[in-house]
């Protein structure tokens, strides 16, 4: 998986430098292909379609790492920081995770409980 995911950033990323169409395009652009990319994998999960819903999600990571790159090309983010501060907040939010053991349904549901609502 991680020889994979790495060949996927790379190609993302010369894309982001090569391809006059996505050099052309800002973030407005991709938030709409979010939405549809996200509304295909429901859909997909809703009939419970895992042929599609494997290829959806694979073309909604491309579209966040493209959005990430073009984010980082306006000038908006540093691709390192948001990665760091990911890690920070699922750390403080699911210890567990990067601890390399087990969590309790307990735990994981406390760890739910408290993550933030970022949408406010």
């Amino acid at each position: 998986m991680e020889k994979a995911f790495l060949e996927l950033i790379e190609a993302a990323k010369r894309c982001a430098v090569n391809d006059p169409l996505v050099r052309q395009q800002n973030i407005d652009f991709y938030r709409d292909e979010l939405y549809s990319e996200a509304d295909e994998i429901s859909s997909a999960i809703d009939a419970k379609d895992y042929a599609l819903l494997k290829e959806k999600l694979g073309d909604l990571l491309w579209d966040v790492l493209l959005v990430t790159l073009i984010a980082e090309r306006e000038g908006h983010l540093k691709t390192n920081d948001m990665l760091l501060q990911a890690i920070e907040k699922i750390k403080k939010n699911k210890p567990y995770a990067f601890e390399g053991k087990d969590s309790s349904l307990e735990e994981a549901s406390n760890s739910a409980d408290d993550e933030p609502d970022d949408t406010a």
